[in-house]
């Protein structure tokens, strides 16, 4: 099965103490939010789209998976996309906020946000994406077998053509064969 997850490449190990760094000197300098001192406006949706998505921008630069920044940048994603949902980053910055929750243990409330982006968002390119990590969660992290299969048949019936159309039917697969993909 291919490596879904790129965060081990030698190119980010070396990046990491430099981010650490940039992300404590942001963090001590507080950068707030468009037109605030504080970035409450953005926090809360109340700059333009334009704006908000700017600081969201900004804000990622800074935030790692256990500080006060990462909680903003996921409450900043979930009002963005709550806010202007007609907006075409909506859905976007609705998919990192799920990558976010579940790289910070959230499994749960991340397969709630893939569910509602795939329901929610039907031109959204990244569809399929969403369909296939509910799949994959749902089996691998929460022990949730028939949720991941109901996942991975709609990746395969909705999104045949889609990069993860293929790796869904090989979890589908092993699922089925009754193998478990991360034991040794």
């Amino acid at each position: 099965m291919a490596q879904v997850c790129c965060f081990r490449s030698e190119r980010f190990v070396v990046m990491m103490p430099l981010v650490f760094a940039l992300a404590a000197l942001l963090a001590v300098s507080a950068c707030g939010g468009p037109g605030s001192n504080t970035g409450s406006d953005a926090v809360t949706g109340a700059g333009s789209a334009d704006e908000v998505a700017a600081w969201i921008a900004e804000l990622e630069l800074t935030a790692d998976t256990d500080s006060s920044s990462a909680r903003a940048v996921l409450r900043a994603y979930a009002d963005f996309g709550n806010r202007h949902r007609s907006d075409s980053r909506a859905a976007e910055f609705l998919f990192r906020r799920a990558l976010r929750l579940n790289t910070a243990g959230q499994s749960i409330e991340a397969v709630a946000q893939w569910s509602d982006i795939h329901d929610g968002f039907p031109k959204f390119s990244k569809r399929a994406d969403c369909a296939f990590w509910v799949g994959f969660v749902s089996e691998n992290d929460l022990g949730d077998r028939e949720r991941a299969r109901k996942a991975y048949l709609l990746v395969m019936e909705s999104h045949p053509d889609s990069r993860f159309a293929g790796h869904a039917a090989d979890a589908l697969r092993l699922m089925q064969s009754g193998f478990d993909t991360f034991e040794p």
